[in-house]
């Protein structure tokens, strides 16, 4: 299946060390990015006549760049979900809005005020997102440790360092698991395990009683209900 990942600079730096270390974020799906070093939501709205035809699954990290003393985290929120909306309502595709990151050293105000507003931002989205049924807030909270100390980022307090790159490889990968297994069903009388699968991942798949999972060798149902 095809995934797309737009966003600011923290997926332009994923595709970097995807790149680099020749780990794939998802090992068993098409991933295609489309990041800007700097881009605010507004920017971000030009990138999706960019995602590819057939895509299955759109991740957006966003909103980032947008938090600062001018703007209210309700109304970056909004313009978050618009933007996934936006996907949806012109393209077909569900889309997973990824939960803002944390700053220690944010540009335009102090690290106690972006962080408030952060909260705010991620509580609005989980608000605004609890009805939608194709759009669904991916939280990273759980990847990443809390505290002061934040060994999963560069000195410059805004980017992910190897290590916080490669916890936001597995988020995303686990968070792409999720949502196809949701979105998407398989349907056909000839199902088949993909050969390349690892014997004992295997074995639990085909023990499996429902086959609510996916492989790209079958063929696929959007659900109805969604």
């Amino acid at each position: 299946m095809k995934v797309a990942i737009l966003g600011h600079s923290f997926v332009r730096r994923l595709e970097e060390f995807s790149r680099d270390t020749r780990e794939k974020v998802h090992p068993e799906h098409d991933i295609s990015y489309h990041g800007r070093s700097g881009s605010q939501i507004e920017n971000i709205f030009s990138m999706i006549d960019d995602i590819p035809e057939s895509t299955h699954l759109v991740f957006i990290q966003s909103g980032g760049n947008d938090i600062n003393p001018k703007k209210r985290p309700a109304s970056i929120a909004s313009a978050m979900v618009r933007l996934a909306e936006r996907i949806v309502h012109s393209r077909g595709i569900p889309v997973l809005i990824g939960s803002v990151f944390v700053r220690p050293k944010p540009r335009y105000q102090t690290a106690e005020d972006y962080d408030k507003d952060r909260k705010e931002l991620n509580s609005e989205l989980k608000h605004i997102l609890k009805y939608k049924t194709k759009i669904r807030l991916s939280k990273h909270e759980k990847f990443f440790r809390r505290g002061p100390e934040k060994p999963h980022m560069l000195d410059d307090g805004v980017h992910l360092n190897p290590i916080g790159q490669k916890l936001f490889m597995l988020f995303i990968r686990k968070e792409i698991d999720k949502a196809l297994r949701k979105f998407y069903t398989l349907h056909g009388p000839n199902f088949k395990i993909r050969p390349n699968i690892p014997p004992a991942e295997r074995e639990r798949l085909t023990s499996m009683k429902s086959h609510n999972f996916y492989s790209s060798h079958v063929p696929y149902k959007r659900r109805e209900t969604i």
